[in-house]
């Protein structure tokens, strides 16, 4: 094997090293950024957190609505766009498209 060889493996050998080394440091940095903006924006983030819980009780408050009148009323939604139409249709009101 030539010099040039050998040199070029010792060079990634010691490189891998180098490399691990940069990424647990730069694991270490991302940790405590992470935690320092989690100290100084806790109360930022709780109430995005409640927010988003409330935006999305709020969907499944319509979801559920939207299903216990198309059970009840006899209705469904148009596979297409998506309009209340008789669950008897064989065709959209709206979009006239077959059910």
């Amino acid at each position: 094997m030539s010099r040039q060889i050998k040199a070029t493996k010792h060079m990634i050998k010691y490189s891998k090293e180098d490399l691990k080394d940069i990424i647990s440091t730069s694991k270490d940095v991302e940790i405590n950024a992470e935690k320092e903006v989690l100290d100084n924006r806790e109360d930022i983030m709780k109430e995005n957190v409640i927010r988003k819980a409330n935006i999305n009780k709020d969907g499944i408050e319509i979801a559920t609505s939207a299903i216990k009148n198309g059970l009840s009323n006899n209705k469904i939604y148009c596979k297409y766009c998506g309009k209340l139409i008789d669950g008897d249709s064989k065709y959209c009101k709206v979009c006239g498209k077959e059910q």
